[in-house]
C-alpha cells in the first residue's frame, strides 16, 4: 500500500510539474519569435508585482497628471478617489501565434482595457501617439527601455529579481512621459544629465517614493545612471549635428588621406561605427578618424553608442487599441536612444605654384631651369614625391619663369630655398616662408630675386713736370677729373625692364684727392666712361668702354676697374715744341746718338765694300 500511495504522489506530482511547467511556457515570453509592426494582441496581466522581497509594489494615482492629444498638446487633469493600486506585470499576446511579450504602459493613469485588440506600429512610425511626445520626452522613453528590463538584459545588481527590475523601469517611463524627469543643460544647450523636478501641480518624488527603499531602487538607480552617461557626451558629439562641434580632418603628404583626432576627456564614449570611407578607431580617450577622400562641405555622421548594457531586443513597438484610440498606449520591446550626431570637415591641400619675379619690378623673370626646394618647417621635412625622398625633390621652372610644386601640400608653415637663380640676378641668401592655411586650393608664391649691380672703379693718373721742368716729366694722381658713364646700348634686366637707354648718361662723378672714383651701382651690361674735360694742359682721354658682366649668383655688386691716363700737351703757346725728350736724360740722348752713328757707319762700310768688289 505504501508503495501504492508512493506511486500515486509520484505521479501526482508529475503531473502538476507538467501542468505548472505548461502554464509557464504559456506566460513566459518566448524570446525565439518576435512581434512586428502591424500584428494585433490582446493586453493582459499574469500577476501582482512583488518582487524579490515578497511585498507587493504599490502607489497611489491620484494627483495632478498631465495627459496628451494626438495633435501633440497637452492638458492637466486632477485625479482623485482612487484607491491605493497594486501594480501588475503586462504581458501582450499575439491573437495569431500566440507569442507573449511583457509590456509597459506609457501613459500614467490612462484608462488601460484588458483582453481588448491592440495594433502594434514601429516606435517611429507610430502617429497616434509617440511621435506627438516632445523630442526630450521621447528620447528618455528610449533610453528606459533601452536599460531598463527588456529582452535579455540581465540582471542589474545582486539582491533584486525580475519584478524589481520591471517596476523600476515603468516608474521611470512615467517620470519621463509626466516631464518630471528632464534633461539638464548647459549654457550652450549641451545635455549634463538628468535631474528629477516637480512639473504641473506633480511633486518631483511622485513615483520615486514607491521604490525608495526598496528592492527596485537598485534598478531604478542603474537605470538612471546610465541614462546620464548616455546622453552626456564629448564635445564632438552631439544630440543634433548643431551642437556637436567638427571634427576637422586635415591632409597628409605621407599617407594622401586626411586624419583627424578628437578628444575625449572622460575616456567613456565609445561608439559603433558604420561609415562607409572613413576609418575609426578610439585609443585612451582619443577617437581618431581617416578619410581616403575630401570631404566638400562637411559630412553629417550619426553614431550610436557601443554598450554592453544595451538591450538585445532592439524592436520598440508603441501599440495602441483598436477600440479607442485614446485608451492607453502600450510598448514592447527597446530600441536603442536616438542616434547622435558628428561633424567631419576635411581641410583642403594646395596646389603651390611658384613664380619667379624681379624683386624691385615685381615682373616676372621668364627664365627656364631656376631651381628650389621646399621645405615642411612643421615636421622638418623636404618635400618630394610621396615624401620618400629626405634629401626633397628640386622643382626647376619652365621658361615662363614658374613651376608646379607636384605634390599637394597639406596645411602648415613653410620655406622656399632657392637653389639656382636665373642668370642675371643674386640667389635669395634666405628661404622665403609662405603657410597652406587648409582653406585655399591654390596658392601662388612669388619669389623675388634682386639683379645682379655693378660699380666702375676709376683710377686716374697723369704726367706733370717736375719743378717745371720739361726735361723730367712724371705721374701724379689726378684729382677733381668728371666722368660721365654712358650706357653703350639698351640696358634690359631679364624681365624685360629697360634699367637705361643706349647713350643715356646713367651716373656722373669726379675722382678724389687719389685720383679715385666709384659708380653708384649700375644694372649689368656695356658702358663708356667718358672724360668730361680735362686741365687746359692736358690731353683729354678717349672713352673707355666698362663691360658689366654677370659674375654669378652669389655675387651681390661686381666690380670692373679701370685706369685713365692723360698726358700733358706738347705744343706750347709760340707754336715750338718743348725739348722734353719725353722726359729722358743727357746721357740717355747721348747712348742713342751714339748707337744711331755706327748703325749708319755699318751701312756705308757695308755700301762701299759691295762697290768695291762689284768693280773689281
Amino acid at each position: 500500500m505504501y508503495e501504492k500511495k508512493g506511486s500515486f504522489a509520484g505521479k501526482a506530482a508529475a503531473i502538476v510539474l507538467t501542468v505548472i511547467m505548461g502554464i509557464q511556457a504559456f506566460c513566459i515570453p518566448d524570446e525565439s519569435k518576435a512581434l512586428q509592426a502591424g500584428d494585433l494582441a490582446q493586453v493582459s496581466f499574469d500577476g501582482y508585482l512583488k518582487g524579490i522581497e515578497n511585498k507587493y509594489y504599490t502607489m497611489d494615482l491620484n494627483g495632478s497628471v498631465l495627459f496628451y492629444n494626438q495633435d501633440g498638446s497637452t492638458y492637466v487633469e486632477k485625479v482623485s478617489g482612487k484607491e491605493l493600486s497594486k501594480r501588475r506585470h503586462m504581458v501582450l499576446t499575439d491573437t495569431s501565434t500566440g507569442e507573449i511579450r511583457e509590456g509597459y504602459c506609457v501613459e500614467f493613469d490612462a484608462e488601460l482595457r484588458a483582453r481588448t485588440s491592440y495594433t502594434a506600429s514601429g516606435y517611429m512610425a507610430d502617429t497616434v501617439y509617440f511621435n506627438h511626445l516632445p523630442e526630450d520626452v521621447k528620447k528618455l522613453i528610449l533610453a528606459v527601455t533601452y536599460y531598463g528590463k527588456n529582452g535579455k538584459n540581465k540582471l542589474p545588481a545582486s539582491g533584486i529579481n525580475d519584478e524589481d527590475y520591471y517596476f523600476a523601469t515603468q516608474m521611470m517611463i512615467w517620470e519621463a512621459q509626466q516631464q518630471i524627469r528632464v534633461f539638464e543643460r548647459d549654457s550652450s544647450g549641451r545635455i549634463t544629465g538628468t535631474k528629477l523636478t516637480a512639473n504641473h501641480g506633480m511633486p518631483a518624488d511622485f513615483f520615486y517614493r514607491y521604490i525608495k527603499g526598496r528592492a527596485a531602487e537598485k534598478c531604478y538607480d542603474y537605470i538612471a545612471e546610465n541614462i546620464d552617461k548616455h546622453f552626456v557626451t564629448p564635445a564632438f558629439i552631439g544630440e543634433t549635428a548643431e551642437k556637436a562641434e567638427p571634427v576637422m580632418l586635415k591632409y597628409s603628404m605621407e599617407t594622401h588621406k586626411w586624419h583627424g583626432d578628437a578628444q575625449d576627456e572622460d575616456n567613456d564614449f565609445d561608439m559603433k561605427w558604420n561609415e562607409a570611407g572613413i576609418e575609426y578607431s578610439l585609443n585612451d580617450g582619443i577617437h581618431s578618424f581617416v578619410s581616403s577622400e575630401y570631404i566638400e562641405g562637411e559630412k553629417i555622421v550619426k553614431v550610436k553608442r557601443k554598450t554592453e548594457e544595451g538591450s538585445s531586443a532592439e524592436n520598440l513597438l508603441i501599440w495602441n487599441n483598436n477600440v479607442n484610440k485614446d485608451f492607453q498606449v502600450v510598448a514592447t520591446g527597446s530600441a536603442s536612444p536616438p542616434e547622435f550626431y558628428m561633424r567631419l570637415k576635411t581641410d583642403i591641400p594646395a596646389e603651390v605654384i611658384v613664380q619667379k619675379k624681379d624683386g624691385e619690378t615685381g615682373k616676372t623673370v621668364p627664365e627656364e631651369g631656376i631651381e628650389y626646394k621646399v621645405k615642411c618647417v612643421d615636421i622638418d621635412k623636404y618635400v618630394s614625391k610621396d615624401m620618400k625622398n629626405p634629401a626633397g625633390d628640386i622643382y626647376s621652372t619652365d621658361d615662363e619663369g614658374k613651376v608646379k610644386i607636384d605634390e599637394k601640400l597639406q596645411a602648415g608653415n613653410y620655406v622656399l630655398e632657392e637653389i639656382k637663380a636665373p642668370k642675371g640676378y643674386v640667389v635669395a641668401k634666405e628661404a622665403q616662408s609662405f603657410t597652406v592655411d587648409g582653406k585655399t586650393e591654390n596658392i601662388t608664391v612669388e619669389q623675388n630675386d634682386t639683379p645682379q649691380k655693378g660699380i666702375i672703379i676709376i683710377s686716374k693718373m697723369g704726367e706733370y713736370r717736375y719743378n717745371d721742368d720739361w726735361a723730367d716729366i712724371r705721374e701724379k694722381a689726378m684729382g677733381g677729373i668728371d666722368f660721365d658713364i654712358v650706357a653703350l646700348a639698351d640696358i634690359i634686366t631679364p624681365d624685360g625692364t629697360v634699367r637705361a637707354k643706349k647713350g643715356e648718361v646713367v651716373d656722373t662723378i669726379r675722382t678724389d684727392f687719389n685720383g679715385n672714383v666709384s659708380s653708384k651701382e649700375l644694372y649689368l651690361g656695356p658702358y663708356n666712361v667718358v672724360e668730361k674735360a680735362a686741365p687746359d694742359e692736358y690731353i683729354i682721354s678717349e672713352p673707355i668702354n666698362a663691360a658689366l658682366v654677370y659674375a654669378g649668383q652669389d655675387t651681390e655688386v661686381v666690380e670692373k676697374k679701370i685706369n685713365v691716363f692723360n698726358r700733358l700737351k706738347r705744343q706750347m703757346e709760340n707754336g715750338e715744341s718743348p725739348k722734353t725728350y719725353d722726359g729722358s736724360s743727357p746721357a740717355i740722348l747721348m747712348f742713342i746718338t751714339l748707337i744711331s752713328f755706327t748703325f749708319i757707319l755699318i751701312i756705308l762700310c757695308a755700301y762701299f765694300a759691295r762697290e768695291k768688289e762689284s768693280n773689281s
